[in-house]
């Protein structure tokens, strides 16, 4: 019996959620990341005037990590818990 997969990470995040998601120690550190090319850019803004704000879908971000570390077989996949046991 396969059962739906849910995460603690939001679909969508901001920068301080997607330094910690990433695995970046701090904010500066991944956005000199994106500028090396080495992590994704933001999918949109959020917000308006001051409060504007870059977001990045929590997608995109797998998709990312699944590329730069060879693991395209596993995107999209879940895990079956009760066939392991």
């Amino acid at each position: 019996m396969m059962t739906a997969q849910v995460s603690v990470w939001p679909a969508e995040m901001r920068a301080t959620t997607v330094a910690a998601y990433l695995d970046f120690p701090t904010i500066q550190s991944l956005y000199k990341a994106i500028a090396a090319g080495e992590a994704p850019r933001p999918i949109a803004w959020r917000g308006s005037g001051r409060s504007r704000e870059r977001v990045w879908a929590r997608a995109a971000l797998d998709a990312h990590l699944a590329r730069r570390h060879a693991l395209a077989d596993l995107v999209g996949s879940e895990e079956d818990i009760e066939g392991l046991v």
